[in-house]
């Protein structure tokens, strides 16, 4: 009897280590998928991208409504499906009101994020000829009507640039080298390699829109077939679903060549960097 007692202590031993054994596989089961969920929607390893698109005054809004809805059909690649943002200039705008725009857009920016501003718009010039002095270059213009008020590059680099992440500027109107020049260049290397510029004209050059794309940039026509707008891609050169600042630059400088356009697209920065893909 004591032989057999003891057996059975024995086998309600090994029946409860079993028992607890099934509990403690549940609940590693259990917690396992939780734990992997966690991590991939941890907002600290998840790159993201903004993008803002602007037009100076109403005769631009459909080319900023166009480069906005290409970023919203599509992804840029490295940080998937961008949280886009299209606002228009009007008479009342000024640094003031896009600064608000801005910090809306880009404050919560982390050094992984990337920042996409597009504008489409008017340059401005304290030129009374049409030849164009880097000097005489002031900045974007914001209203659209008299009395003009104007963002200067150099405050816009320098805004900018108080943002975390990454950014890709876009500009379509006349002088837009001249963001580069006094907004960029004299910027901390350490800033200046943050960005990548697509800018559609030198310094002292006119920019133009096209009767046939409906008064829209003819810059930004051309970049739109580039970048993918409505699946064209034409700008993606080596067919790897792709399109980057250098062949977007390459695509938009040809283009203009053969129309005969006195343009000269300019690129700054990482001529890998993707844009759309």
């Amino acid at each position: 009897m004591i032989i057999n007692r003891e057996r059975r202590r024995h086998c309600g031993r090994g029946v409860r280590n079993i028992f607890y054994m099934l509990i403690l596989l549940l609940l590693l089961g259990w917690m396992a998928p939780r734990q992997i969920h966690a991590a991939g929607t941890c907002g600290g390893s998840q790159r993201r991208v903004r993008v803002l698109c602007i037009s100076g005054d109403s005769d631009f809004r459909r080319d900023a409504i166009a480069v906005g809805n290409l970023f919203r059909n599509g992804t840029v690649a490295g940080y998937g499906r961008p949280k886009v943002t299209v606002s228009h200039c009007s008479s009342r705008s000024s640094r003031k009101t896009v600064n608000q725009v801005l910090s809306r857009t880009f404050s919560g920016s982390r050094s992984s994020d990337l920042n996409i501003l597009y504008y489409s718009g008017h340059g401005v010039a304290a030129s009374e000829d049409d030849t164009y002095e880097l000097s005489e270059v002031l900045g974007l213009e914001l209203t659209g009507t008299y009395p003009y008020r104007y963002y200067s590059y150099k405050a816009l680099g320098r805004r900018l640039a108080s943002y975390r992440g990454k950014w890709i500027v876009i500009l379509d109107c006349c002088f837009s080298q001249a963001f580069y020049l006094k907004g960029i260049r004299p910027l901390r290397a350490s800033d200046r390699k943050r960005f990548t510029l697509l800018l559609s004209s030198a310094y002292n050059e006119l920019s133009y829109s096209s009767k046939s794309s409906g008064m829209m940039g003819i810059y930004t026509t051309e970049l739109l077939k580039a970048a993918g707008y409505k699946g064209s891609m034409k700008g993606d050169r080596n067919k790897d679903g792709k399109v980057t600042a250098g062949e977007i630059q390459t695509y938009i400088s040809g283009r203009m060549k053969k129309a005969g356009l006195p343009l000269t697209p300019q690129l700054y920065g990482s001529r890998g960097q993707a844009l759309y893909g």
